[in-house]
């Protein structure tokens, strides 16, 4: 055990540098890496994991028959509800890998409990570090996280679940205390807080806004980015082991292809072109111990084959669409959640929180946390934003005093109770 530990740390010591430099390469020397990345991992499950091995065994395939990001379609689609609970997902030599138990944050109601590895961890660091630099935030900075428990912070851990008024100054005052660079964390909190921030006529602005973990609406960029300092968002699943983050250019994130492969799938598993919507599926390159492999999301995106001007290889998502659990499904038409809610918030009304149950086929209930200054025209805008979207379909409004975030302290903006 204590041999193959060393070369693990000689590996993990070379790693950090690597990445650095893999971001500017040619979109083909990528490739290539990412092939070798990809080979070795495929060897590996099929030799460690007995899943992968009765799968590939099953389809009449070896190792050597996938060597490339086109060749995972010989292969199945896992995914969480799959994967949950069953050991023969978990590689028969995870001890010498140095495993650590990680749970999701399992905000979707689809908690999952799964081991990483030193070298996937340092390759997911070691990527989110570069990605953060983009953004002008180096790895001594100290960063304010608003979180509901789903993101670490080894700085400042501010928890965004009921944050009122005096929990915020009380962060205000920590804030100003720790003598905070940059801030990070679910966007809707730092919206909320920027909001109570701008109220109390402060200047809280640092040097960046790192988001993740929600669908960053247009809305939150500028106004989080008006208060609190430029945004710059990021994509991150660490069970899946896979991550994108935005440039200085804010064209898309730059997917960490060096670490993981992108794949953009219908809802029969096919291959979708650059520039369409699908379902994100991701394979991670680094994860030994239990390996990721085509494993399908809730994410909705789609890819590009556009270059960014900022002259890195990494490749580009041009959109990230929200969950496919945020979509409500009418007999007329798909409503994409994050669209509606950021109509919704876009129109700036006079409400703290809101919520849409899908009940059935053609009905919604609005739920809706009101302000002081509500009244019925209110109503009629987010009755005619919903009927612009499809003109049949029936709603109802509650009025509840709260709406309650999930354990992860996200706001879900779409709840579908169809079976």
């Amino acid at each position: 055990m204590g041999k193959g530990r060393t070369v693990l740390r000689k590996v993990e010591r070379v790693i950090n540098p690597k990445f650095e430099k893999y971001q500017w390469l040619k979109p083909e020397d990528l490739l290539e890496i990412q092939k070798r990345h990809l080979c070795s991992m495929i060897r590996a499950a099929y030799r460690h994991v007995p899943y992968w091995h009765r799968e590939m065994k099953r389809r009449g395939i070896g190792p050597d028959d996938v060597k490339c990001a086109a060749d995972l379609r010989k292969l199945p689609i896992t995914s969480k509800v799959g994967m949950r609970g069953k050991e023969e997902f978990i590689a028969d030599n995870i001890k010498w890998l140095g495993p650590e138990l990680w749970h999701t944050g399992g905000s979707t109601g689809q908690m999952l409990s799964y081991y990483t590895t030193d070298l996937s961890r340092h390759a997911i660091d070691s990527c989110r570090i570069r990605g953060w630099k983009w953004a002008g935030c180096q790895p001594r900075d100290k960063i304010a996280t608003f979180t509901g428990g789903g993101l670490s912070s080894k700085n400042l851990r501010l928890d965004c679940v009921g944050m009122d008024e005096k929990v915020m100054d009380k962060h205000i005052e920590m804030i100003n205390k720790s003598r905070v660079d940059a801030y990070r964390g679910i966007p809707s909190a730092l919206m909320t807080f920027a909001r109570h921030v701008e109220r109390r006529g402060l200047d809280m602005k640092k040097k960046c806004v790192l988001t993740t973990s929600e669908n960053l609406l247009p809305v939150h960029r500028k106004f989080i980015g008006d208060v609190l300092g430029e945004v710059y968002d990021g994509y991150g699943a660490n069970d899946g082991g896979s991550s994108a983050f935005e440039c200085e250019e804010h064209k898309g994130w730059h997917i960490s292809a060096d670490k993981s492969i992108f794949e953009v799938l219908d809802r029969n598993g096919n291959p979708v072109a650059p520039g369409e919507e699908g379902i994100l599926t991701v394979t991670c390159l680094f994860n030994y111990g239990m390996p990721w492999i085509r494993y399908m999301s809730n994410d909705l995106a789609v890819l590009s084959d556009e270059k960014c001007s900022c002259g890195r290889g990494l490749p580009l998502m041009s959109k990230l669409l929200g969950r496919t659990t945020d979509l409500i499904r009418t007999r007329n038409t798909v409503i994409n959640g994050t669209e509606l809610a950021n109509n919704v918030i876009g129109h700036n009304l006079p409400i703290r929180a809101f919520q849409f149950i899908q009940t059935s086929a053609q009905r919604l209930e609005v739920r809706i946390a009101r302000e002081s200054d509500w009244s019925e025209e209110h109503r009629v805008v987010i009755l005619n934003i919903l009927q612009t979207y499809d003109p049949q379909i029936e709603v109802t409004f509650t009025f509840p005093e709260d709406i309650p975030k999930t354990p992860a302290g996200k706001s879900q903006y779409v709840i579908s109770q169809l079976k």
